[in-house]
């Protein structure tokens, strides 16, 4: 695609400036509110946290289409590799490398490359559920003929797989994933219903039945604090599930919705608002590592003696932005840093490594 959609790049950005605006509230707001689990019942967390991450899957599966369909099996899982992966491995080299070097005789081989592998996979989970996906969907394109049944009974075989085999979270973001993908291949957009869903009386209903199921809303609904194998305890397991997949498709789609009715040629504009959007959405897949390392390693501790306050929050969110995007600014002037820690897989791609087509 040689023209970018501004429509979408703004999405990105603000979907992951709501990743940081969560991240903060959880972990920048003192070691009582965390330790306690009191962020689950925030209301601003509560809202991020109903809908962001389908947004982001949403997003990718609809551009994975694309990707799927312009290379073949092997270019795509190499391209995805040095786009999603291969940052985080190196990010966490440098980052035990310095920390052994600091302790030098406290770590064993052994223990550095545990640690090194078990950090690699674990901390940035859904770049490596994109991974994944992208895999999965590129291979039934090529080889099963993109056959839709296949993805539908994958669904219905991770439902009733226990959490302990298939990460939650992935299990979660999955059919958002599927839906993204299925939006572009059967060009949904010129569908009637879609159109109607862009009316006034659809964005209403829409947002409305986001109102409604927003209400009961509770730390049950959390994917993180209950879980989606539904025969742990069926069936208000089923509901639970059922219940917060619905909510996160149409939170992601009442944001969805109201972006696309910004005109074009205002996203056009020069105003600093929507350049700093596009580019953490062009970008979001370096400022969700860059953000995590942050929260982890630095926002966590220097925050652990303050009480909860939206002032803080709002100040940690500014400084992980203005940070990030200096950092991309200095990455981005070598070919070397740009291709190996922002993941751009030739000099002129900028895209978004969750979405890149």
């Amino acid at each position: 695609m040689n023209t970018r959609n501004r429509h979408l790049d703004l999405l990105k950005g603000i979907a992951i400036t709501l990743v940081i605006c969560g991240h903060c509230i959880q972990f920048g707001s003192g070691a009582v509110f965390y330790d306690n689990t009191l962020f689950y019942d925030n209301i601003i967390f509560k809202i991020i946290y109903s809908f962001h991450m389908p947004l982001f899957a949403l997003i990718s599966g609809y551009f994975l289409f694309f990707s799927v369909r312009k290379y073949n099996f092997t270019k795509l899982v190499k391209r995805r590799f040095q786009q999603l992966l291969l940052p985080v491995f190196i990010v966490f080299f440098l980052y035990y490398s310095f920390i052994v070097i600091i302790h030098r005789n406290e770590f064993s081989p052994t223990d550095y490359l545990s640690w090194y592998l078990l950090s690699c996979y674990s901390f940035l989970w859904f770049l490596w559920i994109t991974f994944f996906v992208s895999i999965l969907f590129s291979f039934t394109y090529h080889y099963l003929k993109d056959n839709l049944l296949i993805h539908m009974l994958l669904i219905v075989i991770i439902l009733i797989t226990p959490d302990g085999l298939i990460p939650a979270v992935y299990k979660f973001v999955y059919p958002y994933f599927l839906i993204g993908y299925c939006f572009s291949k059967y060009n949904i957009a010129k569908c009637t219903l879609w159109k109607k869903c862009n009316s006034f009386w659809g964005s209403f209903t829409i947002l409305l039945a986001y109102f409604i199921l927003f209400l009961l809303y509770s730390r049950d609904s959390y994917v993180y604090t209950t879980g989606i194998y539904i025969l742990s305890d069926f069936p208000s397991q089923l509901f639970i599930d059922l219940y917060r997949y619905l909510t996160g498709f149409m939170g992601a789609l009442c944001l969805i919705i109201f972006i696309r009715k910004i005109p074009a040629e205002k996203l056009s504009s020069q105003k600093y608002a929507y350049k700093i959007f596009f580019c953490l959405g062009q970008y979001s897949s370096f400022v969700y590592m860059f953000q995590q390392f942050f929260v982890s390693y630095i926002l966590q501790r220097v925050t652990a003696r303050i009480s909860p306050s939206y002032l803080f929050n709002f100040a940690e969110v500014l400084t992980i932005i203005l940070t990030s995007l200096l950092s991309i600014w200095i990455l981005s002037h070598s070919k070397v840093t740009a291709r190996f820690l922002l993941g751009r897989t030739s000099p002129h791609n900028h895209s978004d490594n969750f979405t890149t087509t």
